[in-house]
């Protein structure tokens, strides 16, 4: 289930504060990308990717996150692709949704994971999202951000719901924006952003509850058509 005991004996995240990167990778397909994704992933608790690669070097480009969830999204005969969430601890819960693009009729993968974290009773849940973004209206868009928000809400602790929203006009930013409030999120802001654009909106957010922001940066790399984005929290207990 999602809220039931805690085996305090199991590894749990962060003992003071969680550090994490989001990151829509571009199918990992741009030269030079592992040298990217050493540096960035280095010394994280958490990294969401989005247009993973299933069965990449990824994993063993980095120890230090030693365990990984993938939901599978878009496949070709060379690669499937999708959302991963790689963490330093296991997940008690690892939880795929389903949609598909309503031109394209490819998949678009969301991944709730579960971790316990240090020093606390409760539970850090995280939603990896990659969201439709092919569609002439919001229905479909909003259809899938609802089905994360059914699975959230049922969750008392403290939650990060992250990823690429392709909210690239006002009603898909409106629509994300009102989910997160129904779930009291709270948008992670950037002094500098550089996160990646279209048609001047933003696409990539971050939004929390239960945490207490201590830094946030954007990165510019040539590495994919994204910016990473860093984050570190504090839990409050």
């Amino acid at each position: 289930s999602i809220n039931g005991s805690i085996d305090r004996r199991a590894p749990a995240i962060g003992s003071t504060t969680i550090k994490m990167l989001v990151w829509n990778v571009f199918k990992e397909q741009r030269e030079r990308w592992d040298d990217d994704w050493r540096s960035l992933a280095k010394d994280k608790h958490l990294v969401l990717l989005q247009e993973a690669v299933h069965g990449s070097r990824s994993a063993s480009l980095n120890n230090e996150l030693s365990h990984w969830a993938f939901a599978p999204g878009y496949r070709t005969s060379a690669k499937l692709t999708g959302v991963a969430t790689g963490s330093q601890v296991p997940p008690l819960v690892e939880c795929h949704l389903a949609n598909v693009e309503p031109w394209l009729r490819t998949p678009k993968a969301s991944l709730i994971t579960q971790y316990p974290l240090a020093g606390s009773e409760q539970r850090l849940l995280v939603a990896n999202v990659h969201s439709i973004n092919f569609s002439l209206g919001v229905a479909a868009f909003a259809k899938q951000l609802k089905q994360i928000k059914e699975v959230l809400r049922r969750h008392h602790g403290p939650v990060i719901l992250a990823g690429d929203f392709n909210t690239w006009n006002p009603r898909r930013m409106e629509v994300l924006a009102r989910v997160a409030g129904q779930l009291r999120l709270e948008p992670v802001k950037f002094t500098v952003d550089r996160r990646r654009t279209v048609f001047n909106r933003p696409v990539s957010h971050i939004y929390t509850r239960g945490l207490r922001l201590n830094d946030s940066t954007t990165l510019a790399v040539m590495t994919s058509d994204h910016n990473p984005i860093v984050a570190e929290f504090s839990v409050d207990l």
